[in-house]
């Protein structure tokens, strides 16, 4: 575990330091030594250059490393395996460590002061004791030599050879001003357009007419933006150190966890020894398997987040030198490339996926013990928590923005710790469902959602990051709730010409009759993609079609006694002229599937009911010999038909009146119908819109537009509006 200190800076005079505390002054001379010395080459620092990754090494370390490809040359870091990419002349671009070598000189000099052997750096005299240590000039000097400093235009500051035993870290560092390396005068200015101390023949030189302000407050502002990278990079590693720690904990539960596997499976096969020979040495050699997959995929996990946990440990390390040990100018030299690399590693996810890959969970079944003692045949296997997993979906009721839920129960052996989690998604809209799972009864759990979109949902659940057997599930919601869904859920398809009828096709496709013109199918995004002329084939208006099954397409046309059928690819088109011709047309049509069902275009109004070679069958008559507009069928074969005194009739397919009902709400005079589920759309052209009731005649709600509707696979209601020229879909 890294601890990191987060220092604190102020501005202090001009006679002293303005750098930041250094490193705590407990560290000893070795952990300093270690500080200094390469990785590569084991010796202390040579030319110590950064590659962008932010870890560093001997110049020439880098150079015998370095792999060159034509007109570029790559690094691969030893520390953290990144490739960095560079020119032929990448020894140029490669910048220098500029704490490494105050470093050896503290720790060169703390040597000195441990030893005690210090002598005078700055006079004649051979072998003079020192007795102070200059910060300014960085030498260790005599009693005459310090005496000498008075005689000096300016304050130098000298410590004694006690305080430097007491803390010679925090006194070693030389701390004389930055002289511009051009010029060698004091680099006190900012040129704000090149983001660079400058001193001021520099200004004359190279920086006319720019934009100079006071080192000092651009200075501050570059340490402060790197000081705010401190503390997220502080908490990334605390995650991440945790996160090492909980993938290594899962790696030694898995591990510990094996030998009672393998004591477990050596017990059971005990008792069937020779006959279940083979068995025993294929469900070890399984156990082992299992076990390596899953310490390998600990071992990978915690690699990463160790690697990544390293990287940001060298960021956090490595601002905290340049402030620490950084002139203003070195420092401003590196701010943009260390903020990058902070921000890269800021911005990754990779603490989303903290949690460990593999668990502890591996168990035996051992369930087939008496089977096997019968009948010696079978097969062990390694069980995983999910087999035991059970999901009762069919006895569910998924309504429409109502809580539903979903029983998830299990029979696991043992006292195993389940991790269950679920994801429900609308097939139709791709919207996820939020979920929530609560404990029941010992060993179940249900799944509460609210649904807010009809149709089908894909239900995963997953138990340890395994699926459940028969996972991924398919959920139908298909209630209809007051006020829900009396606005379409997408815009209009207008890629229609007066639209008469609808329907859809197993292929999700959608057929219209188009009036009085061709007979066309739409993919779901409302293109065009066929189309049928049924001109060309002596039908001139056609208004209603079904589609069947096999979605074969069926349509009538209302002026003559012809009904047209047609394949899916619309390549054989074939028309029938009607025998039993009782009137001037048809108006309607439905397919069930044994019979085609049509109604007729007169007063009379009865249905005429033909097989599906469209041979004639039979008739059958409203109650009370009231003429039959307009029909369909519900899943269970019964027949719904609008007639001629604003009643919605229920008959059975041989013509047996099942119920009637009046559509009550404003003056319904009902038109066209649909029913679906529980549900009836009555086309109402008193109001011109659609109302819908239930089966029982109760009105639910009423939907903006009004005409043939048809519903497809996942629930939604495509209604033509023919004035309109568009589909609508609720």
């Amino acid at each position: 575990m890294i601890t990191f200190h987060t220092p604190s800076f102020r501005r202090t005079s001009a006679a002293q330091s303005s750098r930041p505390a250094l490193f705590e002054m407990e560290k000893n001379l070795k952990e300093l030594e270690k500080e200094i010395t390469c990785s590569i080459c084991h010796e202390h620092y040579e030319e110590a250059k950064i590659l962008p990754c932010l870890h560093y090494f001997c110049k020439q370390c880098i150079i015998n490393i370095a792999t060159k490809t034509g007109k570029d040359c790559i690094v691969y870091c030893p520390e953290c395996y990144k490739e960095a990419t560079f020119s032929n002349s990448y020894e140029s671009e490669l910048k220098p460590v500029f704490f490494i070598d105050r470093l050896k000189a503290i720790f060169y000099k703390r040597k000195k002061v441990l030893s005690g052997q210090l002598f005078c750096e700055m006079c004649s005299k051979t072998e003079a004791k020192a007795e102070t240590f200059c910060q300014h000039c960085d030498k260790f000097t005599c009693g005459d030599c310090e005496g000498d400093h008075s005689h000096y235009g300016f304050s130098h500051t000298n410590i004694s050879l006690k305080e430097l035993q007491e803390e010679p870290d925090l006194k070693l560092i030389h701390s004389s001003p930055v002289d511009c390396p051009r010029h060698t005068k004091l680099m006190n200015l900012f040129c704000t357009d090149c983001s660079k101390l400058v001193c001021i023949d520099c200004i004359a030189a190279s920086h006319k007419d720019h934009n100079i302000e006071q080192n000092m407050g651009a200075v501050d502002r570059a340490k402060e933006k790197l000081i705010g990278n401190l503390k997220p990079l502080k908490n990334l590693n605390n995650i991440l150190s945790q996160a090492v720690e909980m993938i290594g904990n899962a790696e030694d539960e898995v591990k510990s966890q094996s030998k009672t596997v393998i004591d477990s499976i050596e017990a059971s096969v005990g008792e069937l020894k020779g006959i279940l020979d083979s068995h025993k040495r294929q469900l070890l050699k399984e156990t082992d398997t299992e076990v390596t997959k899953k310490v390998e995929r600990l071992v990978r996990q915690k690699k990463n987040f160790s690697l990544f946990s390293a990287e940001v440990s060298n960021i956090f390390e490595f601002i905290l030198k340049c402030l620490r040990y950084g002139s203003d100018a070195e420092v401003m030299d590196l701010q943009s490339e260390i903020e990058k690399k902070a921000q890269e590693v800021l911005q990754s996810n990779i603490t989303d996926d903290s949690v460990p890959e593999e668990q502890a969970d591996l168990m035996v079944d051992l369930d087939l013990i008496e089977s096997f003692r019968k009948l010696c045949q079978a097969k062990f296997k390694l069980a995983h928590p999910s087999d035991f997993i059970h999901v009762d979906i069919a006895n569910s009721v998924l309504e429409l923005n109502k809580e539903s839920e979903i029983l998830v129960s299990s029979t696991i052996p043992g006292a195993l710790e389940l991790n269950l989690r679920c994801h429900l998604k609308s097939l139709a809209s791709g919207l996820t469902v939020s979920t929530a799972i609560e404990v029941g009864d010992p060993g179940q759990y249900h799944i509460v959602f609210t649904p807010s979109v009809r149709g089908r949902h894909e239900l995963s659940v997953h138990v340890n990051n395994h699926p459940v057997p028969g996972s991924p599930f398919i959920a139908f919601v298909s209630n209809i709730i007051t006020g829900v869904m009396n606005k379409p859920v997408r815009p209009a398809l207008e890629g229609v010409n007066k639209p008469w009828s609808v329907a859809i096709n197993s292929a999700c496709e959608i057929v219209v009759a188009e009036c009085e013109g061709d007979v066309i199918i739409l993919n779901e995004e409302g293109k065009k993609i066929r189309a049928i002329s049924p001109a060309k084939h002596r039908m001139n208006s056609v208004r209603s079609l079904a589609v069947d099954k096999h979605d074969n397409i069926y349509f009538v046309d209302d002026w003559s006694n012809r009904i047209g059928k047609c394949d899916t690819r619309c390549s054989e088109v074939h028309v029938k002229e009607l025998e039993q011709k009782r009137g001037p047309g048809y108006i309607d049509i439905a397919v069930s599937g044994t019979d085609v069902m049509v109604t007729e275009q007169n007063n009379q109004g009865q249905i005429v009911v033909f097989d599906l070679l469209l041979n004639y069958v039979r008739c059958i008559s409203g109650q009370g010999k009231v003429g039959l507009r307009y029909l369909c069928l519900d899943s269970k074969g019964n027949v719904y038909a609008s007639d001629n005194k604003k009643k919605i009739q229920v008959l059975s397919m041989t013509g047996h009146s099942l119920a009637s009902f009046n559509c009550v709400g404003g003056g319904v005079n009902p038109w066209m119908i649909h029913v679906f589920d529980q549900y009836i759309y009555v086309a109402d052209l008193t109001n011109r819109n659609t109302a819908v009731y239930t089966t029982l005649g109760e009105k639910v709600t009423t939907l903006g537009c009004y005409g043939s509707a048809c519903t497809d696979q996942d629930g939604f209601v495509f209604i033509c509006d023919f004035f309109g020229s568009k589909l609508y879909c609720y």
